[in-house]
């Protein structure tokens, strides 16, 4: 019985390289595939019928040419757009977040999706397709999240994606946990994309957040826009609703106070929001929706306060609180990753303790962003209860307070039962 099937499998491997010899076949291969996606092709067929032994010799041959593989589609794919001749079959943006070249960080992913609507709107592209890579074994950066490791990778990761909801141009999304399936990935559809970053930069891993805002600030320089980032409609009906049913009719302000571990320079002053806090209760009819990434960053304190509004005691998601920010009619905090939502709007803002993304372009002479409106700021000293008071000051009397609760007041929302709570 064995003898038969050796020899009922010696057949069968003799007629498929019968067929792979004829001339016709090796044509189409290398039309479709290119010299080295063929002999990438042939490695497959020898590896996958050769003794382990020999797959050991193969396979770093089989890795150098797929990786000659990456850098020639690049190439050609880069000769081809300056000659004005991209490949109609380029219809989509492939646009990868390389966990061990960028930080699991909430501002850099949205950055990350205002990236990719200005790489649409070069390419004249409807969506953009994103792939996350990531080695669960070896997450990366720890010198950002040293928290995160092989344990608890996955349960953050399922946190950050939710970022991607602010992304309108998404199309398809991966998440590929092996960068030699990311590489074969590549190498069989990047003539399919235009790609970002270019293969170069993802073989060297390069750090792609000064990378990524040096390119929005070009954007808007050739351009003259940026794209704001927008909840999804479903998500801005929770968001007015929310604000109807637990503000109305205070004006609602977003506050971002940043208590974590990492970077503390950037930390909010508690003491000089507590005064500022205390100094508004009664003076003015607004309420403050003070975000946090979890109930224990949030001070005590503050909950005894009447015109606080705590967005966690409400079990907000990372959407939702991103939401309540587009929602609301100011912004102000800490210079954190939820304070990017309102950097790519035209709220008005006032961040502190600022720190720069990108110290050759944004200098602590200047008081807001290349693209910024007048009523947004930056203030890269940490802020004090003179400072804090001044600048809120400064947006209250521009928002349209009336307009704001009009528009609250009379949403046409439908009752969702996945997003009210």
């Amino acid at each position: 019985m064995n003898s038969n099937q050796d020899v009922n499998q010696f057949r069968h491997q003799s007629r498929g390289l019968r067929e792979a010899l004829k001339p016709g076949f090796l044509y189409f291969q290398l039309r479709d595939k290119g010299l080295l996606g063929f002999l990438r092709t042939c490695f497959n067929w020898v590896e996958h019928r050769a003794s382990p032994r020999v797959r050991r010799v193969l396979r770093p041959i089989k890795r150098v040419i797929r990786r000659a593989q990456l850098l020639a589609i690049d190439t050609k794919t880069k000769a081809r757009y300056l000659a004005g001749a991209v490949r109609p079959t380029q219809n989509r943006l492939l646009a990868i977040w390389d966990f061990q070249a960028a930080v699991y960080a909430v501002g850099d992913l949205l950055t990350f999706n205002v990236l990719c609507a200005c790489l649409c709107h070069i390419h004249k592209m409807e969506k953009a397709d994103v792939c996350f890579a990531c080695d669960p074994d070896n997450p990366g950066q720890q010198w950002y999240a040293d928290h995160i490791n092989a344990y608890n990778h996955h349960y953050h990761l399922s946190f950050y994606l939710q970022a991607l909801q602010m992304n309108h141009r998404i199309g398809s999304v991966f998440l590929i946990d092996n960068y030699r399936d990311l590489d074969q990935f590549l190498a069989d559809n990047g003539h399919r994309y235009v790609v970002w970053p270019t293969t170069r930069e993802y073989l060297t891993k390069e750090n792609a957040w000064k990378k990524n805002w040096d390119f929005i600030e070009d954007f808007h320089r050739e351009c003259g826009f940026i794209p704001h980032l927008h909840c999804r409609p479903v998500t801005i009906d929770w968001g007015t609703a929310f604000m109807k049913e637990n503000l109305l009719p205070d004006l609602a302000v977003a506050v971002h106070l940043k208590t974590t571990q990492y970077s503390t320079e950037r930390n909010a002053q508690i003491d000089a929001w507590m005064e500022f806090f205390k100094h508004c209760q009664g003076r003015y009819p607004v309420k403050f929706l003070v975000l946090a990434g979890s109930v224990k960053e949030v001070p005590p304190e503050l909950r005894s306060l009447s015109n606080i509004l705590v967005t966690k005691d409400y079990n907000t998601t990372l959407e939702q609180d991103m939401c309540l920010i587009e929602c609301s009619s100011m912004f102000m905090g800490s210079s954190s990753g939820p304070s990017i939502m309102a950097v790519y709007s035209d709220k008005p803002y006032a961040i502190f303790s600022f720190k720069s993304p990108s110290p050759e372009r944004v200098k602590p002479e200047m008081d807001r962003f290349v693209f910024a409106t007048d009523h947004q700021r930056i203030i890269w000293e940490n802020e004090t209860f003179p400072m804090i008071l001044d600048e809120f000051l400064r947006m209250y009397t521009v928002v349209d307070i009336e307009k704001w609760k009009g528009r609250c007041a009379n949403s046409n929302h439908r009752e969702s039962p996945q997003l009210l709570r």
